[in-house]
């Protein structure tokens, strides 16, 4: 058991070095209150307080000088940033609040004076106010380097930098920025940073797909196009209208769903119009599917006729509502022709439909259709088989150009 004078003297161990430590943090507090007093800016870099307690910062904040100079102001941020002195950065910040260059980013960049956001995007923040633009590049690389939601990390960037973001984006990054800008609506900021990237960049088919699929649900097909034939081959209207090559092309090209409710889509080389390949569609007769698991995206002109030509075959197909052949203009979705239902038992035979675009039809959507019958049989069982699908440009008198 231990005595009491014992325990005293344990006691003076904890409380003598403790009361020493707590006298040497106050000691050093007040040696930066007197240098921050005094302006001592070279002294101040050597001070370093946490994060986490706003009040000292404003508190000492409340020594530095308001009539310090803009200039002078962004000099010392720019300093205690290569200091890595992000405290005293974030001192200059609250003493300039009444800068009015300052005050539109304040709010954001308080937003990271938190322990709990990445140090990367508080040293960006500090940079941007910086106005340095090597600086700026320099910290957004190192920001976007940590940084595992880049969108929060470019969306600093550009809400201070705006139209000059790219300018101190690191290239590696600008891919990054081509998604946060359409995200953010800016198309053709965001086509304008796609065509400047490097060709390695572009080639980037999970870029490049996420582009073109924008582009074309804002109706802009032409563009789209012209970004999809960057990576791409020159080809007709009809991509892969045999289905000879496996798996889709993003946004052209044939778009399949392979497998839904009661169907099956895949490639079948036993049945074959043309080549040594068919799109073979199987309905498995449990469902009353609304179908539209398959359809490509033509780039045709308005005011232009053209024929469509494909082969079909079908083997016990049974329904009241079959799957048919759909082209609709792509902006306004005006049906432009239908083929008749596909039902029944028949071996490859071809089938033809002219069709005529109208005036600012922004393009035509092909697709394989059924639509829910509503009377008895309304489930479809079988199979269908399609190939060589083709597409020609007529004259005005009905004849192929």
């Amino acid at each position: 058991m231990v005595s009491p004078r014992e325990s005293l003297r344990l006691v003076k161990w904890f409380l003598i070095p403790g009361f020493l430590l707590l006298c040497y943090y106050l000691w050093k507090d007040a040696l930066c209150d007197f240098k921050a007093y005094r302006k001592d800016w070279n002294g101040l870099f050597s001070c370093s307080y946490p994060f986490e307690n706003p009040d000292l910062s404003y508190k000492k904040a409340l020594f530095l000088s308001y009539e310090l100079k803009e200039e002078e102001a962004k000099n010392l941020i720019r300093n205690s940033l290569v200091a890595n002195n992000l405290h005293l950065a974030s001192i200059l910040l609250y003493a300039q609040v009444d800068s009015k260059s300052i005050i539109p980013t304040l709010m954001l960049v308080q937003r990271f004076f938190s322990p709990y956001q990445p140090p990367g995007n508080l040293r960006l923040s500090l940079a941007l106010l910086s106005g340095e633009p090597e600086l700026i590049k320099r910290e957004a690389g190192y920001a976007l380097s940590l940084s595992k939601n880049r969108k929060d990390t470019l969306a600093i960037i550009w809400l201070y930098m705006g139209e000059d973001t790219e300018k101190v984006l690191p290239e590696e990054a600008k891919k990054d920025y081509v998604l946060f800008l359409m995200e953010q609506g800016q198309l053709d900021k965001a086509l304008s940073v796609w065509y400047e990237l490097k060709e390695a960049y572009r080639k980037d088919e999970g870029l490049r797909c996420r582009v073109v699929e924008a582009l074309l649900s804002a109706g802009r097909l032409r563009e789209a196009m012209g970004v999809w034939k960057d990576n791409n081959k020159e080809v007709g209207p009809i991509l892969n209208g045999s289905f000879e090559e496996e798996g889709e092309s993003c946004g052209f090209g044939w778009q399949v769903q392979e497998y839904g409710t009661g169907y099956e889509i895949s490639r079948d080389n036993l049945y074959a119009a043309q080549g040594n390949y068919s799109l073979h569609i199987r309905f498995d007769g449990s469902e009353n599917p609304d179908f539209k698991g398959v359809h490509q995206i033509l780039n045709l002109a308005d005011n232009t006729s053209y024929e469509l030509s494909y082969f079909v075959r079908t083997k016990g197909v049974t329904t009241n509502s079959g799957v048919y052949v759909e082209l609709s203009c792509l902006k306004s979705h005006a049906i432009l022709s239908l083929s008749s239902q596909y039902l029944g038992d028949t071996e490859w035979r071809q089938e033809k439909l002219v069709f005529r675009t109208p005036a600012d039809c922004g393009g035509v959507k092909l697709t394989l259709r059924r639509r829910p019958a509503e009377r008895l049989e309304r489930r479809i069982e079988g199979s269908l088989w399609f190939d060589a699908f083709s597409l020609r440009e007529l004259s005005h008198d009905g004849h192929s150009n």
